[in-house]
């Protein structure tokens, strides 16, 4: 594995232009949430990206939810794309050790 630091400007710079150069990003809440709807907004859509706050130490619950929120704008619709509810969900479940159920 191998690890570097970027100051938030030039991170966010490089995750457009490259974006196939990151395998994972590791940010500060305030940080994090901007790239986490940066990054998949470079594919053009935000709607299929899941999401994690992670708290390493598990003193304090982590919160996973899809990039794109709640989306009200579209509620009632029939047009809402469950894809980043399913992968959020996937990725809650492999953090609480349930791997078999994430892969069901």
């Amino acid at each position: 594995m191998t690890a570097d630091q970027y100051h938030i400007d030039i991170l966010s710079a490089r995750l457009v232009l490259s974006p196939d150069w990151f395998d994972v990003i590791v940010a500060s809440n305030l940080f994090g949430d901007i790239l986490s709807d940066l990054g998949p907004a470079t594919t053009g859509t935000i709607a299929i990206a899941p999401s994690a706050n992670l708290n390493p130490e598990r003193e304090f619950p982590s919160l996973f939810e899809p990039v794109h929120g709640s989306a009200p704008d579209i509620a009632g619709k029939g047009i809402a794309n469950p894809i980043g509810q399913i992968w959020s969900g996937v990725m809650m479940l492999d953090h609480l050790g349930q791997q078999a159920a994430g892969k069901a």
